[in-house]
């Protein structure tokens, strides 16, 4: 059973009513109720479109990163390009965004292929392709489109409603400072590591480009960059990893899932990177996600609902536009913990809104050589970010860097962007906070990363809300 419905079948009789319109009034923001007709020519297109999604949605294996469109299958959107919903486009930023959301409708429908153990249908391309051709030679469709971009959050209102969220939010806030004060505390502290230190760092790759600083932006701002940049830029950024190893838990690993569907880590020091976009003032920045796991976060005792299968910290770089570090920041796979590093002066956004968790900023760091990331034993908390060249360790290794697609077109992730079997007992007290099965690892794109208010890894504007920019003081 999925955790979506099982945490659903808590919710008590009484409160269904109350909930179903409060879901149903926000989704009306977002998802009009009717259908944009296709070109009669490009019915059937539509139509075969429209199948592969259901076919895909009907067996668990839709793409939770890549959202759907309403009336437009041939799209697929996340939070950056929809963040373009309620700005003005001329002609060529309008072929932009067009081109941005067909390139993710693509992506979507070969990994959801691929889930099913299918090639992508090349006639879906073709057909995905003369929509949107269709969509640049009629305003009133383009408008329609607009109107319809929009990604709900990951937060689930009547979670909030049937748990109290208002009465448990002073105790959660509690709970966040003390957690917080503590980390401070190990960022500060000097020695204290459980078991040998290990060092990972990327493996060599042979006769690889040299990372570029220069890219083609579109007229919408976005940065192009092909393959071999975006993996360039990839190895020139990749951490090295300075883990405490106290147990197996400690030791990095690929996870997957078997032919009966369970979950399973293979032993493997591997790294996944995705390529990712920043809105910073009137700029698209590049940036950089990486993503190691480990096979178990380590209970402390006989009783630790922290605890569980699959763990790991989620490392993102954004670049400026000379290709230099501006800021890093962190969390764990399921959302929880997340840290910014300032690289650059920055001026921190005063986060005083007693309505919305604080982000913790605990060091900032030097961008211009590589660095190391310290990581403790049994509870993987990302404890400091050194310069590489001062880490002294007991044992080294390298480890591999591959696409995160890699995890995305199997069956590790469901269609809720959940990883089923990794959830956490915290989870029957943090429910009140909205967040869909606190402590569950879960896909990219789908990370909410606050207990108090609403925040997402993935949103396009996650720096402004942490930094002033320097257009928008």
């Amino acid at each position: 059973m999925r955790t979506t419905r099982a945490d659903t079948a808590r919710i008590r009789p009484a409160t269904l009513p109350v909930i179903a319109l409060l879901v149903g009034l926000s989704g009306c923001a977002h998802r009009p109720a009717t259908q944009v007709a296709p070109p009669p020519q490009l019915a059937d297109c539509q139509t075969r479109l429209l199948a592969a999604d259901d076919q895909a949605a009907s067996g668990d294996q839709g793409d939770a990163a890549r959202r759907r469109v309403d009336g437009f299958p041939h799209y697929r959107q996340n939070r950056l390009l929809a963040s373009w919903r309620d700005e003005t486009l001329d002609a060529h930023q309008w072929a932009s965004l067009s081109a941005a959301l067909l390139n993710l409708g693509n992506e979507a429908r070969a990994i959801e292929a691929a889930r099913q153990g299918l090639q992508p249908d090349p006639a879906l391309t073709k057909c995905a392709a003369r929509l949107r051709d269709a969509d640049l030679q009629s305003p009133p469709r383009r408008a329609a489109l607009l109107a319809r971009l929009g990604v709900a959050d990951d937060y689930s209102q009547g979670q909030r409603l049937a748990g109290g969220y208002w009465l448990a939010r002073p105790f959660l806030k509690a709970g966040i400072a003390g957690f917080h004060a503590t980390m401070a505390k190990r960022f500060s502290a000097t020695s204290g590591n459980a078991g040998q230190l290990t060092r990972y760092r990327p493996e060599p790759a042979p006769e690889a480009a040299a990372a570029t600083n220069a890219w083609r932006i579109d007229p919408l701002g976005l940065p192009q960059l092909d393959d071999a940049q975006w993996q360039a830029l990839a190895r020139h950024h990749a951490p090295h990893w300075w883990v405490e190893t106290a147990t197996d838990d400690d030791r990095p690993v690929a996870p997957d899932r078997n032919a009966d569907g369970a979950l399973v880590t293979k032993p493997r020091a591997v790294v996944y990177w995705h390529p990712t976009l920043t809105r910073w003032g009137d700029q698209v920045l590049p940036g950089l996600v990486y993503t190691l796991w480990f096979p178990a976060r380590t209970a402390s005792g006989a009783f630790d609902p922290y605890a569980g299968t699959l763990d790991g910290i989620v490392w993102r770089v954004v670049l400026d536009n000379d290709g230099q570090p501006l800021a890093y920041d962190s969390i764990h796979p399921c959302g929880c913990y997340h840290y910014a590093y300032p690289a650059q002066a920055l001026t921190p956004q005063p986060q005083d809104n007693p309505g919305q968790e604080r982000v913790l900023i605990p060091q900032s760091v030097d961008g211009s050589e590589p660095l190391a990331l310290r990581v403790s034993a049994g509870d993987h908390q990302l404890l400091r970010v050194m310069p590489a060249t001062s880490v002294v360790s007991d044992a080294e290794q390298t480890y591999a860097l591959r696409p995160y697609r890699e995890l995305e077109v199997g069956t590790l992730f469901d269609d809720d962007g959940l990883i089923r079997g990794t959830e956490r007992g915290e989870r029957w007290w943090l429910w009140p906070s909205g967040v869909i099965s606190p402590g569950a690892m879960r896909q990219w794109g789908r990370h909410a990363t606050a207990f108090i208010g609403r925040a997402h890894f993935d949103d396009p504007r996650h720096l402004e809300r942490l930094f002033i920019p320097p257009d928008r003081p």
